[in-house]
């Protein structure tokens, strides 16, 4: 009986370490189910910031054209230009001067444009 007694021993110690070995794989499943929700809760953050600028981006490109956004880029870069071509006595070139004035030419368009014309005001004020 004592064979008997040592195996059934035996076998309670395995059992028990199975147990153990399944609790803690348990265990671990679970916190690396809740390390993947949080790191996919980071995740869906990061995408719902990103689409929230995205949309802002879109929303001002939707607004302004392109050209315009080109434009004050170019007339930007050439005003640096003529300042510090101005400030350290350096002659500058006609294409980049004449380009900040062409530029600024349409932009003044692009305001004049967009306003009623004072052709159209007059004739109202004459009517009444």
């Amino acid at each position: 009986m004592s064979e008997q007694e040592e195996l059934i021993r035996q076998l309670r110690e395995e059992n028990a370490l199975l147990k153990q070995a399944s609790k803690m794989q348990e265990d671990r499943i679970f916190e690396m189910k809740q390390e993947h929700s949080s790191s996919m809760s980071k995740m869906e953050e990061r995408i719902e910031r990103l689409q929230k600028k995205l949309n802002v981006w879109r929303s001002f490109f939707s607004r302004e054209f392109v050209a315009v956004i080109v434009g004050a880029t170019l007339l930007i870069i050439f005003a640096g230009f003529l300042m510090v071509s101005m400030y350290n006595h350096i002659p500058t070139t006609e294409v980049i001067a004449n380009g900040f004035f062409v530029l600024l030419g349409f932009f003044f368009s692009q305001t004049t444009k967009d306003m009623p014309s004072q052709k159209d005001g007059t004739d109202e004020m004459l009517q009444k």
